[in-house]
């Protein structure tokens, strides 16, 4: 579907109707469709008012021969000139559309419905499809009010573009999350090679071609801190068979000068692995080694922990600046050198992780090396930084956040510790909080749902270091991390907003791209659980967080 272009939040329809309401943050008990105001008849709230509508509009589908359904619904006997858009969704493609106008609500309503099914009259002689699909409605009348709506087990559920706000959390929302984001990468993994590719590609509905060592490694790490929580036996018997596929991307030939780098990728066509070896591939490799080396004390994922941080060493300039990659073109090895804080923040959190496990050294002298580069680049742009390949933006900042952190478990100089701090208080003042943007609120500008994904991740870190280690005013970060996970969890695949999609099954669980691409980046699913993890401890019961609607202003 063509989308509405924006930063940092998506919404992907045709026609974007924008809701003419604003919302409010209240400490409220209940969400606004789990309030008592919903089952009392003389209420009015939009809640109430989207389920007489689909409620409504189901009723004239289902009774054709009928002018309009007997005894409308009190909040729909509403004056006003109306329009009415009704579409029928069946098996994830657009069936039937209706569009109407009408002095009163209903009769625009009933007219529109009747269009929409007029279009494929098969709809009406089958019983089934017509129970199976889902009626999508946009109204807007002559006040200016202007909504949308999507029929789902008999609610209307508030919708902006084909996104469905969510506007309460509480822990119950986010374990929820977590277990349908567990499921989804248990799909995401190849069922022969064990390793998992970057995307998968709601319409039409399929996974990529090529592993990734990369996001096999941060998959499996994810798993196992899903594991962590409560022994999972479909995670346990699926860690071995990821972790080979892993140590089978690393180059284990002496001779070359790539030696204990890791393949980048393993093309499933030609069954071969690119000649191509990232530095950040072999950084979060090590993350993941290094949590099977604790977990299984197994010597196999250390020394390959350590071939892989031997190889880092080459790449590391001694001025600190790190060099992303090496790749063959045409017979040659390229490395180009340019400078990323992604990049470089990776191999410092490596190095340093390796440095507290094996306490050799050498990967503490050239993590001290990057690290003060770091900090002299961040201090020379404010603590709010971009590089070669980006303007500042908040991945790369949060990356000098997550590195310094690990550095500082080795090194708890001030300056470090200050560094990230600076560049903290860089990322909660460009959070978006305006509550009445429901799409945006809590999400950063120029991310989208990886990126919004890690920076949550990485603030959760720096609220547990903060925690922990008394730095003081650590609620900040948690009311941040709670205001990004409402944003993640509206940007996720539920049954709900894919109404679109021939094969929702396969989407659900993970986070929508972006605003233009139906899809699902792997990372963006394991920063959404990382981060859901690890705030769960500090997260009290009940509501978290509340955004009410306005009322629909009705005279």
């Amino acid at each position: 579907m063509p989308r509405k272009i924006t930063f940092c939040f998506t919404t992907r329809s045709t026609a974007v109707l924008i809701i003419v309401a604003s919302c409010l943050i209240l400490p409220l008990r209940s969400s606004c469709s789990q309030r008592n105001a919903e089952d009392q008849a003389d209420s009015f709230t939009p809640q109430i008012f989207r389920n007489q509508v689909v409620e409504f509009v189901r009723k004239t589908a289902e009774h054709p021969l009928l002018a309009k359904p007997t005894n409308p619904p009190k909040a729909l006997d509403w004056g006003e000139d109306w329009r009415a858009v009704v579409e029928f969704y069946e098996g994830g493609f657009l069936r039937g559309k209706g569009d109407a106008e009408a002095p009163e609500l209903t009769k625009a309503l009933g007219e529109a419905t009747r269009q929409a099914l007029e279009i494929q009259t098969g709809i009406r002689s089958e019983p089934n499809l017509l129970r199976q699909g889902r009626f999508k409605v946009s109204l807007t009348n002559s006040s200016g009010l202007s909504l949308s709506m999507i029929e789902y087990n008999g609610q209307g559920k508030e919708l902006l573009g084909d996104i469905v706000p969510i506007r309460y959390v509480d822990k119950s929302l986010i374990f929820e999350k977590i277990q349908a984001g567990k499921q989804y990468l248990l799909r995401a993994m190849h069922p022969v090679k064990y390793g998992f590719p970057k995307k998968y590609k709601a319409i039409p509905g399929a996974f990529e071609k090529r592993l990734r060592t990369i996001y096999s490694a941060s998959t499996l790490l994810t798993l196992m801190k899903i594991n962590d929580r409560g022994r999972d036996l479909e995670i346990e018997k699926r860690i071995p068979l990821i972790a080979n596929f892993i140590l089978s991307m690393q180059n284990l030939n002496p001779n070359e000068t790539t030696y204990g780098a890791f393949h980048y990728s393993y093309d499933l066509e030609t069954d071969t692995k690119e000649p191509r070896f990232v530095v950040g591939t072999a950084s979060k490799t090590i993350f993941t080694l290094l949590e099977l080396d604790r977990r299984t004390q197994d010597p196999i994922y250390l020394e390959a922990a350590k071939r892989a941080g031997d190889w880092l060493l080459t790449m590391v300039r001694p001025d600190g600046m790190v060099m992303s990659q090496t790749y063959l073109k045409e017979g040659t090895w390229i490395s180009p050198e340019k400078y990323s804080f992604l990049y470089n923040g990776q191999v410092l959190s490596a190095l340093s992780r390796l440095f507290r496990v094996t306490q050799d050294k050498k990967y503490y002298d050239a993590a001290q090396r990057i690290a003060q580069q770091i900090v002299a680049k961040a201090s020379a742009q404010n603590y709010y930084v971009g590089d070669d390949f980006r303007p500042p933006n908040p991945v790369s900042t949060s990356w000098v956040m997550m590195s310094l952190l690990d550095f500082t478990k080795v090194n708890s100089e001030e300056l470090y510790r200050q560094t990230i701090l600076n560049a903290s208080e860089k990322i909660l003042e460009r959070q978006r909080n305006d509550p009445f943007d429901i799409l945006s609120y809590g999400g950063w500008e120029y991310c989208w749902a990886s990126g919004n994904g890690w920076v949550n991740e990485v603030l959760t870190e720096v609220h547990q270091t903060c925690t922990e280690n008394g730095w003081g005013s650590c609620e900040r970060f948690k009311t941040a991390v709670v205001k990004i996970i409402r944003w993640l969890i509206q940007n996720t695949y539920t049954e709900e907003n894919t109404f679109f999609l021939a094969h929702p099954e396969g989407a659900i669980g993970g986070l929508i791209l972006n605003p233009y691409k139906e899809a699902v980046r792997t990372d963006a699913v394991c920063h959404g659980i990382n981060g859901y993890l690890a705030i769960l401890p500090y997260l009290e019961d009940g509501p978290l967080l509340t955004v009410e609607e306005k009322p629909l202003g009705r005279n």
